[in-house]
């Protein structure tokens, strides 16, 4: 049988810790409103004006990287289908300009922003 030349060493216990703090999933921005955002969700879809609670936020021109969203205010309300229809169809990219400066400018004369 094998014997030890030198005993093993006694395990020391270890110190109680305070719980980590979960962290955000992402820092803020700017250009983040959770305001404004919220009241995006509130307008009609801006390409076929049903109502909508999918804020689109604009993508394919170079605001943000991969995996990245642009700032909540170039968002737009879109209806699901629409939402989808974006993301498939990058013809359509273009036009989002058009449709972020509407509701930019339906926000700022109802005093959402």
């Amino acid at each position: 049988m094998l014997a030890r030349k030198t005993p093993l060493k006694t395990r020391t216990q270890l110190k109680a810790r305070a719980p980590m703090k979960k962290r955000s999933s992402r820092k803020p921005r700017a250009g983040d409103n959770r305001n404004y955002l919220d009241w995006v969700k509130t307008q009609p879809c801006a390409m076929c004006q049903r109502p909508a609670d999918d804020p689109h936020h604009i993508i394919g021109v170079g605001l943000g990287g991969m995996g990245m969203t642009a700032p909540d205010l170039l968002a737009m309300p879109l209806c699901r289908e629409h939402h989808n229809e974006i993301h498939i169809s990058p013809e359509l990219w273009p036009q989002q300009f058009e449709w972020v400066v509407r509701t930019i400018a339906r926000a700022v004369s109802e005093g959402a922003v």
